[in-house]
């Protein structure tokens, strides 16, 4: 063999070696769509050191893709679910969505028609809207919502024009854009009216209830990465806003509980819903099946799950007119320190006023209610503040009253 013939050996040699393996084989976008899928079933699975560590893998695949930094914000809201008035991951939140931002702004400035750069620019801005607005600040909110909207309606746009379809076996990034526009769509639907009225101004935030909820409805069915987030959403936006539809929040949210079952927040979702619903017996056993996960130290299930499954078990009592038991529980709550410095803690001041109304001391229930009322944004949700004032003014006369 002569010298020639050598050297093209063993660079044909060196050239399959360095071949990806067949396991290695597929497209870059096919691969990145493999390790988002596995991130986000580990979300909703309640293991969020296994989803960090999936989306820390986009960093290997493409540096320069806008995906690694939004998903891994997601997992430190999904951490923060239970408790989501704590502002304890707030700068890394926003660090990560602008790191996003950042990204997507780079493909656009390349092709400023790029679908996909469009709808991660848009999800980054419409996170960083939510969490001004959920801060207090609701004219950044409304400015970087409004930027959000913008991305995302072209995004749909440039789908429209391409009438772009995936391969079925992939994710059809034109169905993905709807759940982050339907989601903005509907909370910027259910604004104060007097806010609506102003709808001129570019910066406030523009949207419809049912529009929003036929956008949730259709990521829900055809989108690949977000459906999961899209009927967590729908969940939550029945259960709490469209009471008429508590049986559909049900049903969606037995079917997350069978599909993962150890995710903290969607668990104790399912236990209120069922309370609401009115199956207290189901509430109370899902509830103490909560507790049990705490007991064994089940992962992330905290002191503030702990709280929450232990309140439910109040209100169950208090929904079956066992007004002693729920109140000697409540005083037990009431002594554990553990227990006084999150989003939950409004609800033992509202519990409080509740019992104490239901045994004839208003003037003790109103000094609960004010509790609720004037507590640190950090120890109450807005849901069981608006209760509270509520009952400050009527007094609070059972849960079927």
């Amino acid at each position: 063999m002569n010298l020639s013939r050598s050297f093209i050996l063993i660079t044909a040699m060196a050239a399959i070696l360095m071949l990806p393996s067949l396991g290695d084989a597929q497209p870059l976008s096919a691969r990145l769509q493999d390790v988002l899928l596995q991130g986000i079933e580990a979300c909703f699975a309640g293991d969020y050191d296994t989803a960090w560590s999936r989306f820390e893998q986009i960093e290997t695949l493409d540096a320069a893709h806008p995906a690694r930094e939004f998903y891994l914000a997601t997992v430190l809201f999904w951490r923060n679910n239970v408790d989501h008035n704590n502002p304890r991951y707030d700068e890394q939140i926003r660090e990560l969505l602008r790191q996003c931002l950042g990204k997507s702004q780079a493909m656009l400035e390349k092709d400023p028609d790029n679908i996909e750069a469009l709808h991660y620019a848009g999800l980054a801005y419409t996170y960083l809207g939510r969490m001004d607005a959920h801060r207090g600040d609701f004219y950044e909110g409304g400015v970087k919502g409004e930027t959000g909207r913008q991305y995302l309606e072209k995004a749909l746009a440039q789908c429209e024009q391409r009438k772009t379809t995936s391969d079925q076996e992939a994710c059809d990034l034109c169905e993905e854009i709807y759940f982050p526009l339907g989601a903005y769509t509907y909370f910027s639907g259910r604004l104060p009216r007097f806010l609506r009225l102003f709808d001129f101004l570019w910066f406030i935030p523009k949207g419809s209830t049912d529009e929003g909820l036929e956008m949730l409805s259709r990521a829900q069915a055809k989108a690949c990465l977000h459906q999961l987030g899209a009927q967590s959403l729908l969940t939550s936006i029945y259960a709490t806003f469209e009471r008429d539809r508590i049986e559909q929040a049900r049903l969606l949210s037995s079917d997350m509980i069978r599909r993962f079952p150890d995710n903290p927040y969607l668990d104790l979702q399912h236990a209120r819903i069922l309370l609401d619903h009115g199956q207290i017996r189901a509430a109370r056993q899902h509830a103490d099946g909560i507790l049990k996960k705490v007991s064994a130290g089940k992962r992330n299930y905290d002191d503030v799950v702990e709280l929450g499954a232990r309140l439910i078990m109040v209100e169950a009592e208090l929904n079956q007119e066992d007004i002693g038991t729920a109140a000697n529980r409540l005083a037990q709550i009431q002594n554990n320190p553990a227990y006084q410095n999150n989003t939950l803690t409004g609800r033992i001041f509202l519990l409080e006023g509740q019992i104490a109304d239901l045994q004839g001391r208003r003037e003790a229930a109103q000094l609960a209610y004010r509790k609720v009322v004037e507590a640190e944004a950090h120890r109450v949700d807005r849901t069981t503040q608006k209760k509270a004032e509520l009952y400050l003014e009527s007094p609070f006369n059972g849960p079927q009253a």
